[in-house]
């Protein structure tokens, strides 16, 4: 008698083949980040995007308490002002540095993706026919 895709697909699943290359699939993605977010220069990026987000806000703040808060905040405005152009710069940085970084690996990413939803078709087949037949996990067929 033959297996029924199904069973095939359950003892595919069950390989440690197959665990062991989603697990390969996962610890790519996990390294991709990993180098994204470890990169000392996208993260002083970052930070100094944030810092300058900090100091725009405050100065708003400052700006918005009093008159003569108002006025002061008026002459400042040339300094806000390079300080918003230097956070659109480092968005732009960062935003370019991802899109490359995404770029080099969009094959991998892709075909992860597609792996990601042939195991997940796969599990759905797989617990359907557990939900059918509970007995496979107990028994041999």
């Amino acid at each position: 008698m033959v297996p029924s895709r199904r069973t095939r697909a359950v003892k595919w699943l069950a390989s440690p083949t197959v665990r062991k290359w989603v697990a390969s699939k996962l610890k790519n993605i996990a390294t991709n980040i990993d180098a994204l977010l470890g990169d000392p220069a996208f993260t002083k990026s970052l930070r100094t995007t944030v810092a300058n987000l900090q100091d725009v806000s405050a100065n708003i703040k400052v700006m918005t308490s009093s008159k003569d808060e108002v006025a002061q905040g008026l002459k400042d405005l040339p300094v806000i002002l390079k300080k918003v152009e230097e956070s659109m710069n480092n968005i732009k940085a960062i935003s370019e540095k991802s899109d490359a970084m995404l770029g080099e690996n969009k094959k991998n990413i892709d075909a992860t993706m597609e792996s990601v939803k042939e195991i997940t078709n796969n599990l759905k087949e797989l617990t359907a026919d557990v939900k059918k037949h509970p007995w496979k996990l107990i028994r041999k067929p």
